[in-house]
This record gives structure tokens, sequence and C-alpha cells, in this order.
């Protein structure tokens, strides 16, 4: 009898009105789900219209927010991070690993701490890349770029100021600085390029899979995908070109050093790499998605 019921208000038409309640009910849940998984603020109306994208033109009401999440966050990786590097506490030795898994700890951790308010970017990379898939508006983005430019640079500078100069600068070579991502001397300037902008897209990639709205159920471990993720690269690009997948990461300890050398490879390519790669998911995930779902 249950079943038969079932039936039939399956097989009832539904007037305009039911039809708006529901749609606007699935409306609701989705937006559920972005703000479990995502961590942002997707408003819906009365009528149940997402307003959201009104705002992608302009400042977000909480830009002041998302922006002193983006520094404090990019703050901490830089300071803890860098540490990681410094080896005048142990003569000059410190485990191979032993930086490409405290980075990855660190990205690990403020994920955790800001995922919820600015959805953890700290990268201009990132950031480029929720532009081109229409998560954030261009002001918002710029914004972000600044904020997280200021936050490397602020907390690369703090870390000089705890640390004696003569600890900090052990074992660094004359013509580079502590953190400086510089590539590897046999590495020609195309194959460093090449190199962050693969790694970059790996990088990106993964953003892409995280933030697909069909993966939003997965979400509880994100932190953790992100720090094995920074510290695969890490590991395995670090030879090569110092694996800095970020253009705010190699600004800052760049203009504190006051060392530029070949910093013009990590600004364009994993900018680059944030632009094509996202746009590359995109137009082929997405868009399959959408033609299978118009059949």
């Amino acid at each position: 009898m249950f079943c038969e019921e079932i039936k039939m208000s399956y097989a009832k038409p539904l007037d305009d009105e039911s039809l708006n309640t529901r749609v606007r009910s699935d409306q609701r849940a989705f937006s559920s789900d972005r703000v479990k998984y995502f961590g942002v603020r997707q408003n819906l109306d009365s009528e149940g219209n997402d307003i959201l994208p009104s705002r992608k033109t302009g400042f977000s009401e909480n830009i002041l927010e998302l922006c002193l999440a983006e520094i404090f966050g990019t703050f901490m990786i830089m300071f803890f991070g860098c540490m990681s590097l410094i080896s005048g506490f142990t003569d000059g030795v410190i485990p191979s690993m032993q930086p490409a898994f405290m980075f990855g700890c660190v990205v690990s951790t403020v994920i955790v701490i800001f995922g919820h308010i600015s959805r953890a970017h700290f990268n201009p990379s990132v950031t480029v890349a929720a532009v081109v898939l229409g998560d954030l508006s261009i002001v918002d983005g710029l914004m972000y770029i600044m904020s997280q430019c200021i936050g490397c640079t602020l907390g690369f500078a703090t870390l000089g100021f705890v640390t004696p100069q003569d600890i900090l600068t052990f074992g660094v070579p004359s013509d580079a600085g502590l953190c400086n991502t510089i590539p590897h001397h046999s590495i020609s300037d195309s194959q460093a390029f090449a190199v962050e902008f693969l790694c970059t897209s790996l990088m990106i990639l993964t953003c892409c899979g995280v933030w697909d709205h069909r993966n939003a159920n997965q979400g509880d471990s994100n932190a953790i995908k992100f720090g094995f993720m920074v510290t695969l690269c890490s590991d395995t690009v670090g030879p090569y070109t110092g694996c800095s997948m970020n253009p705010a990461r190699s600004l800052g300890p760049a203009l504190v050093n006051n060392v530029y050398t070949k910093l013009w490879i990590y600004l364009i390519a994993p900018t680059l790499a944030g632009a094509v790669t996202s746009f590359m998911y995109m137009m082929t995930f997405e868009r399959t998605r959408l033609d299978k779902k118009s059949e």
C-alpha cells in the first residue's frame, strides 16, 4: 500500500507552484552542501533565488574578513614553512624531507583554521582559478592577491626579525637568500618554467576536484589532501626549482632578501597555470557533466 502511494505521488504531475517549491528546496539543499564543504556563505533570498552571482561583479560584503584570513594564513605558511629551512641551529644539517613535510603540515593547519572563512586560497594561482571558474569576482580576487602578498612578506620578515642573523643565513649561498626560490644551476629557464607550470597545474586540478560540488560529501579530509599534495610536489620538484607554485610565496622572500634572481618564472608560470588549468577543467569536465544532464 505504501509503495502504491509513493508511485501515485510521483505519477501526479506538479503544478507550477509545487514545482517552484521543489526547485527552491533543492537550491537550499545544494547551497547548504556548499556552505558545509566550501565554507562560503551562499545566500538565498526569500524566493529561494541565489543572490551570490549578483555580488560577483563587486566587493563581497565581508571582504575585510576574507582578506584578514588570507593575510594570517599566508603569514603562518611563510613563518613556519621557511623556519623549517633554517639550518643554523643544527650546524647545517636538516633532514631532506623536513621542508616538504613542514610546508605540507602548515598548509593543512591553516586550511583547518581559515578554510571556512576565505576558502583558504593563500595563493594567487588558486585565486586566479577561482575567478576563472566564476566563484570569485575580479575585484575580490585582486584583494585576495594583495592580501596574500602582504601576508607572505610579513611572515618572512617576522621570521627574520626573531632569528639571529648568523643563524638565519647559515649555509645559505651568498647569491641567494633563505627561502628564495631559484632554479637549480643546471636547469634552463624554459625547463624551470615548465616544471613550475606543471606542479602548479597539479595543485589547481586538486582545487578544481575539491571545489566540484559532485565531490561535496567528501570534504572532511580536504586539509589532509592539500597537505599531502604540497608535500608530494615540494619533495619531488624542490630540487629543480624550489617548488614555489605560489607567486606570493616567492615574492615575499625576494622583497625581504632583495634577491630577484629568476623571479619572473615564479610570478608568471604559476599564475598562467592557475588560469589555463582551471579553464581546461571547466571546459572538459564541467561541460561533459552539463551535456549529459541536458540529454
